[in-house]
C-alpha cells in the first residue's frame, strides 16, 4: 500500500539523514488532478481506485502530519521557479511529461493558477498534434491540431 511505503520511507530517511521529525510541520503531495479518471493506454483495470482514494487524507494519518496536495506539474513548476532553472527567467511554461502530460504557467516569477485552477493544464494529446511557431510570439512553443 502507498502509505505504507510512505511511511516505512520517511522513517528510514529521516533516521539516515538523523532528521528531528519534531521538526516537520507538514508533507508535500504533487499528484495529477484527474489520477484514476482518465483512460491511459495499457492502464490497469485496478488504477481506477485512485479517482475515488483521497490519498492526502491517507497520509495525513498515517504520517500524523498535515498534507498540501497540488496537481504535481504545478508543484515541479514551483520548485524550478524557485531552486531550478528557472529562477533565470522571470516567465516560463513548465511541462511535465509522465502518464499524461502537464503543463503549468509562472509570470513574474508566480505560479499562475488561472481562474478554474488548470491554466497550464494540457492533459493528454490526441493524436494528430504537431509543433509549430506562431509568429506573434518567437521563441514560444505551441501546439497546434492538424487538419486531415
Amino acid at each position: 500500500m502507498v502509505v505504507d511505503f510512505v511511511q516505512e520511507w520517511y522513517a528510514e530517511t529521516t533516521d539516515a539523514l538523523k532528521l528531528d521529525r519534531e521538526r516537520f510541520i507538514g508533507i508535500g503531495l504533487a499528484i495529477p488532478d484527474d489520477i484514476g479518471t482518465i483512460a491511459l493506454p495499457k492502464m490497469p483495470e485496478a488504477y481506477g481506485v485512485w479517482a475515488t482514494t483521497n490519498v492526502s487524507h491517507l497520509l495525513q494519518d498515517g504520517l500524523g502530519l498535515p498534507v498540501l496536495r497540488d496537481n504535481d506539474a504545478a508543484a515541479a513548476a514551483i520548485g524550478e521557479a524557485q531552486f531550478g532553472n528557472g529562477r533565470q527567467f522571470t516567465d516560463f511554461f513548465y511541462v511535465l511529461i509522465s502518464a499524461g502530460l502537464g503543463g503549468a504557467v509562472v509570470v513574474d516569477n508566480e505560479y499562475v493558477r488561472g481562474g478554474n485552477g488548470r491554466a497550464g493544464e494540457l492533459g493528454l494529446l490526441p493524436a494528430g498534434l504537431q509543433p509549430s511557431r506562431r509568429a506573434d510570439r518567437p521563441g514560444l512553443r505551441v501546439l497546434v491540431r492538424t487538419q486531415t
